[in-house]
C-alpha cells in the first residue's frame, strides 16, 4: 500500500509539472485526389480550427481585338471543433484544374467532395476569351463561415482583365491596360498590377497568415492582366487560391494558384492516445 501511494505520488508530481502545450499547425498543399492524414494521437476535439482554399482560375488567351478575361478566385471556408478519429479524407483544388463540388480545383477536408465535407468550397472559373465577365470566384460548399471567391476581370481590346482573389474581384482592364487583380484580405496577398504600354504586369502576392501560429491560411492576390506591346502574358495568381490575369492573341495562359488546407489544434489526450503518447507529451517516461 505504502508502495501505490509513493508511485501515485511521483505521477502526480509528474502530471502537475507537465508544461503547456504550444499550438500545433499542420498545413496540406499535397493536390490531387485520394489524400488522407493521419489524425495524431494528441488531437483535441475541444479545441481545434479549419481553412480550406481552394484553386484560383487560369486567365483566358483573348483573340485578336478582344479582350482576356481574369481568371476567378478562389474561395476559402472555415469550421472549428471538430471530432475527429483516424484516416481522415481530403482534397486540395489544383490550378488549373476542373471546376465543381468534386472538380479538381475544389478543396475539402472530412468528407469526398466540396459540399459533403467538414469544410469545402469549389475552384475560382477560368477566364473566357469571349464573352463578358471574368471567371467565377470559387463558392461555398460546407462549414460554418466562408469568404466567395472573387470575378476576374473583364478585358478589352488593349488589356487583359485581373485576376480574383478568394476575398475581392478583379478590375475591368482600362482603355489601354491591363486590369489590377483582387487583393487576398485581411493579411492576404498584395493585388497584381495590370501592364500598361511601358509597364509590365505583376504578380499577385502570396498570403501571410499562413505563416503566422494560429492565423490560418493568408489567401494570394489575383495577377495583373497583360496589356499588349509589353507583357502580351497576363501575370500569375499569389498564393494561395490566387487567380490568374488575362494574357493576349498569339500568348499562353496565366495560371492560377493551387488551393490549401491549414489545420491548427492545442494537443490533448485525443483519439489513439495511450499511457505512451501521454508521457512524450511531458507526463514522464514510457
Amino acid at each position: 500500500m505504502h508502495k501505490f501511494l509513493a508511485v501515485f505520488g511521483i505521477l502526480g508530481a509528474l502530471v502537475w509539472s507537465t508544461p503547456s502545450l504550444a499550438l500545433t499547425t499542420v498545413i496540406l498543399t499535397t493536390t490531387g485526389t485520394g489524400n488522407t492524414w493521419s489524425t495524431p494521437v494528441d488531437w483535441n476535439n475541444a479545441s481545434n480550427n479549419e481553412w480550406c482554399v481552394s484553386a484560383g482560375g487560369t486567365g483566358s488567351v483573348g483573340s485578336a481585338g478582344i479582350g482576356s478575361k481574369g481568371g476567378g478566385g478562389g474561395a476559402e471556408s472555415t469550421t472549428n471543433t471538430l471530432t475527429l478519429s483516424g484516416s481522415i479524407s481530403y482534397q486540395v483544388g489544383s490550378s488549373p484544374g476542373s471546376s465543381g463540388v468534386s472538380g479538381t480545383s475544389a478543396t475539402w477536408f472530412n468528407g469526398s467532395a466540396a459540399n459533403a465535407a467538414s469544410c469545402g468550397v469549389t475552384g475560382g472559373g477560368a477566364g473566357a476569351a469571349n464573352g463578358t465577365g471574368g471567371g467565377a470566384g470559387g463558392t461555398f460548399g460546407a462549414g460554418t463561415s466562408v469568404f466567395t471567391g472573387g470575378a476576374g476581370g473583364q478585358g478589352n481590346a488593349n488589356g487583359g482583365g485581373g485576376g480574383g482573389s478568394p476575398n475581392n474581384a478583379g478590375a475591368n482592364a482600362a482603355s489601354s491596360a491591363g486590369g489590377n487583380g483582387g487583393a487576398g484580405g485581411t493579411s492576404g496577398g498584395t493585388a497584381g498590377t495590370g501592364g500598361t504600354s511601358s509597364v509590365t504586369c505583376t504578380v499577385g502576392g502570396n498570403g501571410t497568415d499562413i505563416t503566422t501560429s494560429g492565423a490560418g491560411a493568408g489567401t494570394g492576390g489575383g495577377g495583373g492582366g497583360g496589356a499588349p506591346t509589353v507583357n502580351i502574358k497576363g501575370c500569375n495568381g499569389g498564393t494561395y487560391g490566387g487567380g490568374a490575369g488575362g494574357s493576349f492573341n498569339g500568348s499562353s495562359n496565366a495560371s492560377g494558384t493551387q488551393g490549401v488546407i491549414v489545420i491548427t489544434y492545442i494537443p490533448g489526450a485525443g483519439p489513439g492516445a495511450s499511457l505512451c503518447s501521454i508521457a512524450l507529451l511531458g507526463a514522464g517516461p514510457c
